[in-house]
């Protein structure tokens, strides 16, 4: 696998801001798995019978 620091990304822009495609892609992710861990229910313990 070869990978190309020199190579230029993909950068969105909005505005005043400016954000590259990976990076945007890396904080959608962790704000779903944030959102994701606060709605979801922690698993219960079993009960021995």
């Amino acid at each position: 696998m070869v990978i190309v620091a020199s190579a230029p990304g993909i950068y969105l822009g909005w505005g005043p801001y400016t954000i590259q495609l990976g990076n945007l892609i890396v904080i959608v992710t962790m704000l779903l798995l944030f959102a994701l861990a606060l709605l979801l229910p922690f698993p219960k313990p079993r009960r021995r019978r």
